[in-house]
């Protein structure tokens, strides 16, 4: 389920690159990541997102210093970006304008992601998805659970 409104949301923001809510066309903005990897011999990794005007995913290869990072670029709001880190990745939403990065090597999926609207409403979105997910598990597992048993509606009276 949660894979569905995240795939949801990420159509949308595909299709909707260049036009924002009132429906002007928008322009390419620079956008700037200052990030820090913390317990890391990392010496670089590879930063991925998505530039609508061209259609292209641009791929970077970002150095660390020090545990510490900079990618700038110039994107629509709502842009797709990955951090690819050995095998494991990163998924994220960049805006215009200043952000922050900060994550663990070892520990990639909890990442912090600071100064990105849509990437706080990605974040909002699955907060308030999590008790219905949850919901859905347990059903899930009672149904496969080789004691469910099916009532006949003769047993409803």
């Amino acid at each position: 389920m949660r894979l569905f409104f995240l795939f949801m949301l990420l159509i949308c923001s595909f299709s909707s690159c260049r036009h924002s809510s009132s429906g002007t066309i928008e322009e390419e903005k620079p956008f700037k990541v200052n990030g820090k990897i913390d317990g890391t011999d990392i010496e670089n990794f590879i930063f991925k997102y998505y530039r609508c005007e061209n259609d292209i995913w641009v791929t970077d290869t970002i150095s660390v210093t020090n545990g510490t990072f900079t990618v700038e670029g110039t994107i629509f709001p709502r842009t797709n970006a990955v951090i690819s880190v050995n095998d494991k990745k990163v998924f994220f939403y960049l805006d215009p304008g200043e952000m922050q990065l900060y994550f663990k090597k070892d520990s990639l999926e909890s990442f912090v992601f600071k100064g990105s609207k849509n990437q706080e409403d990605k974040e909002n979105l699955e907060d308030q998805m999590k008790p219905l997910e949850d919901c859905f598990y347990k059903i899930r597992k009672q149904l496969a659970s080789p004691d469910f048993v099916i009532a006949s509606p003769k047993n409803f009276h």
